[in-house]
């Protein structure tokens, strides 16, 4: 979702640029021409399209939200059953200026409104992963369904403690495990197996319980879940 976020931040960001430029261009050009910000209203409306579906799909209440369905100071466009959307009639260049200059204030609000709701959006995605339990004395648990994998033998318990503090190179986890890289990789492999089987977990690498980084080295799924440890 945060990848969601920076794309539809970077569009705003472009319609800034594309207004600035229309702007510029209808000041100093003598003919005055008006057809590009039609564009720009048009990728603006589009751009509305988008940010309120992305922010329908966080899953946050109307009272944290509300401000992105609030009619701005933007025209609508006009619709039509037949033809579908139409473009705004624009009959001068002041028209078009005091346009862009709404397109510019909407824009520049949403994306300020975008980066306060940037912390809501990773809360609530924190608060809907699934909390995993590892205990020592009891195992690795689901806290909502408490399913229990049991941790049986002392290296394996260790070994995944280990990477309690974040990611592990390989080298670190050899000389910490005492055991060579392909016996490691098996512990790995074997724990990832036993945590999804008795959690009733999908056999899909997403739900591994210790993900490979693709620099190299282990971390716990931290992605997927969250995390927490006790004695």
């Amino acid at each position: 979702m945060k990848k969601s976020l920076e794309d539809i931040y970077t569009e705003g960001m472009s319609i800034l640029a594309m207004v600035k430029y229309a702007e510029q261009s209808i000041k100093s050009e003598a003919t005055r021409d008006i057809s590009e910000v039609h564009e720009i209203y048009k990728s603006y409306n589009l751009w509305q399209d988008r940010l309120k579906n992305f922010i329908n799909a966080t899953g946050l209440s109307m009272c944290e939200k509300g401000f992105f369905f609030e009619p701005d100071s933007v025209p609508l466009p006009l619709r039509s059953p037949t033809e579908g959307r139409e473009l705004l009639t624009l009959n001068s260049g002041e028209e078009a200026e005091e346009l862009l200059g709404k397109i510019r204030k909407e824009t520049e609000k949403k994306l300020d409104k975008l980066m306060d709701f940037e912390a809501k959006i990773d809360k609530s995605s924190e608060n809907k992963k699934p909390e995993i339990i590892i205990s020592k004395k009891d195992g690795i648990y689901d806290k909502k369904t408490e399913l229990c994998y049991p941790i049986r033998g002392k290296k394996r318990f260790e070994l995944i403690r280990f990477l309690k503090d974040g990611h592990r190179s390989g080298p670190e986890l050899v000389e910490h495990q005492g055991q060579k890289m392909s016996m490691i990789n098996k512990e790995i492999k074997s724990i990832n197996k036993c945590f999804k089987n008795e959690l009733k977990l999908k056999n899909n690498p997403k739900n591994n319980l210790i993900v490979k980084v693709r620099t190299g080295g282990f971390e716990l799924n931290h992605k997927k879940f969250n995390i927490k440890f006790t004695k």
